[in-house]
């Protein structure tokens, strides 16, 4: 049910959200030094399971899909992972992939960072083809901070500046701002959206 709200909102309102990262001390947050801030325009897609790599290669006018050299790490195929959201922003500039962690009890899963790592992979490559391309996790402050600062932390290291985090509590506050509604949902956004870092 997330993932479609999320999606819809930025779709509708084009949002501007800040950009965390997390800070050397466990359980501190800060805003992203680099690119402080995330545009939410062009086309904003969910649900695309196998066809989002074909999608950017699409509109890159570019053959990921037979790029073996790079699309696979060991045997692992890095073009089968399933963003929540993919971004491909306005001009083609860049592709921004989100992966929406809405519950405390959301699991970062292997290919997002749990183990095998195939969101790093497949950002890098994509930056190695000339697409800029950056990976996100959206979640709750306290699930980044608490739950899984440790692995969160180590995604950023590897990717520095073009990973990314993206607080519920700011979505919140844009959609109480925007008077954003959705069916099904408690729409008093402004009782989630402490935005103090």
């Amino acid at each position: 049910m997330w993932t479609p709200c999320i999606a819809q909102f930025f779709q509708n309102f084009r949002p501007t959200l800040p950009v965390g990262h997390l800070l050397p001390e466990p359980t501190l947050y800060g805003v992203r030094p680099s690119r402080p801030s995330l545009k939410l325009d062009g086309e904003i897609a969910i649900d695309l399971r196998d066809s989002f790599a074909a999608k950017i290669a699409n509109a890159f006018n570019v053959d990921l899909l037979h790029d073996d050299a790079r699309r696979f790490i060991g045997r692992r195929d890095i073009s089968g992972i399933q963003p929540d959201i993919v971004v491909i922003h306005e001009s083609k500039r860049a592709v921004s992939l989100i992966e929406n962690k809405p519950y405390d009890g959301s699991r970062l899963t292997y290919a997002q960072g749990e183990g095998a790592n195939e969101y790093i992979e497949f950002t890098n490559w994509m930056n190695s083809r000339n697409i800029p391309c950056d990976y996100f996790i959206l979640a709750p402050q306290s699930w980044m901070t608490a739950k899984y600062y440790d692995r969160l932390f180590k995604i950023q290291e590897a990717l520095l500046a073009r990973f990314g985090l993206l607080r519920y509590e700011d979505v919140f506050a844009a959609m109480e701002k925007s008077s954003f509604t959705y069916p099904g949902i408690n729409q008093r956004w402004g009782d989630y959206c402490d935005t103090t870092l």
